[in-house]
């Protein structure tokens, strides 16, 4: 934060907050704990992320999405606005100066795919953008200590700081990522039970009808779920899952698609 943000914020008790808000339990409970917590002025945005390798996801988050916001809606105080986007890959940022940056950031992350890119990236310049729109104070994301706890996660989040920092440029916000402390399990038993009930977990789930899906149960968003949920202690095939993604090894799934 720049001299003049900090001369401009003294004394100021109610924040303007923007949250990047998903179908999972973390940003969700990040969201009901700014509501409930806080008197601060809560904007949220949620991107719908169109992807080859895990098509019709979208639907599926963006479902549990909808029921949570409408469990808010009942049991917290109103937001002050939220934003709702479509990102389909290729994407080209709206300005000049963000297109370089973005092409030199997002391209070796490409994994088979032309244009696919990891969704802290997209989390992070659409937060940027509306950032400076509603000229936010403050930006808020749900990762968690699993996240932050390996090498591959510290990466995604220094470049994730990268893209939001071009995005805002000099504009003085504070990126916070208020529960990188907790862990899955302290999540769920923070997070109200009913809230929590209505999140999803999986990346890979399958589409049974409209409104009906079927989790893989083997994807690490699976795994790590589960176990905060249900298991006391790490399984075998979970330690195995967790070694390879803190070596950074790509995760593919039992149909070959990355």
């Amino acid at each position: 934060m720049t001299v003049s943000g900090l001369v401009s914020n003294l004394g100021k008790d109610v924040w303007r907050k923007l949250i990047a808000v998903s179908g999972g339990v973390d940003s969700q409970y990040v969201l009901h704990q700014q509501l409930s917590e806080t008197d601060d002025e809560i904007y949220i945005f949620h991107v719908r992320i169109h992807r080859v390798s895990t098509e019709g996801r979208y639907d599926y988050e963006f479902q549990a999405f909808e029921r949570c916001m409408e469990w808010h809606e009942k049991n917290n105080r109103p937001i002050a606005g939220a934003y709702i986007y479509d990102f389909e890959p290729p994407f080209i940022p709206p300005e000049r100066s963000l297109q370089c940056l973005v092409s030199n950031q997002w391209t070796p992350k490409l994994r088979g795919f032309p244009g696919i890119v990891l969704d802290h990236d997209v989390v992070a310049l659409y937060g940027g953008l509306i950032t400076r729109q509603i000229w936010a104070d403050k930006f808020l994301v749900g990762r968690n200590l699993s996240e932050d706890s390996t090498v591959k996660g510290r990466m995604c989040a220094q470049d994730a700081n990268v893209l939001f920092a071009a995005a805002t440029r000099s504009m003085p916000v504070e990126y916070v990522t208020p529960i990188r402390h907790y862990s899955k399990k302290e999540i769920f038993d923070l997070c109200p039970k009913e809230l929590a009930a209505l999140t999803i977990k999986c990346r890979q789930p399958t589409r049974i009808s409209e409104t009906e899906w079927e989790e893989c149960n083997e994807c690490m968003a699976c795994l790590r779920n589960n176990e905060a949920q249900f298991v006391g202690g790490p399984t075998l095939n979970t330690q195995e899952l967790l070694r390879r993604h803190q070596c950074g090894n790509l995760f593919v799934t039992k149909d070959g698609r990355f």
